[in-house]
């Protein structure tokens, strides 16, 4: 379930309470950082971080280039079908905390390595 949604920015998800209370998956990984995996457009997909210079469960998806998130959070992919789904979900009501005004779920994915 997306906990925040940001319009021109992203949408997040992967808190296992969907209630973006700062709740993890109960470890954390480090931060893998590359120089030419960038939030440089649209759909790209981030591991949100956490403490200090980890990441734990939570991740977003951009709606265009975020270039002040580069060399800070783990890139790891990007969307390149459903790009008119995730136009959909940038759209979705949200309240004052950029909570979505309904549940909006991932509920198939396919994953490819693509290089």
């Amino acid at each position: 379930t997306f906990h925040r949604i940001v319009k021109k920015f992203i949408a997040q998800t992967g808190d296992p309470f969907g209630n973006n209370k700062g709740s993890g998956p109960g470890y954390t990984l480090p931060l893998e950082i590359s120089e030419r995996l960038v939030h440089d457009r649209y759909g790209v997909v981030s591991m949100a971080r956490h403490k200090g210079e980890s990441h734990g469960s939570q991740f977003f998806i951009t709606f265009g280039p975020i270039p002040h998130l580069n060399r800070v959070n783990t890139v790891f992919g990007q969307v390149v079908d459903g790009v008119n789904i995730l136009e959909q979900i940038e759209n979705v009501k949200t309240d004052r905390e950029d909570k979505p005004r309904y549940p909006v779920k991932i509920r198939n994915i396919k994953i490819e390595r693509i290089y």
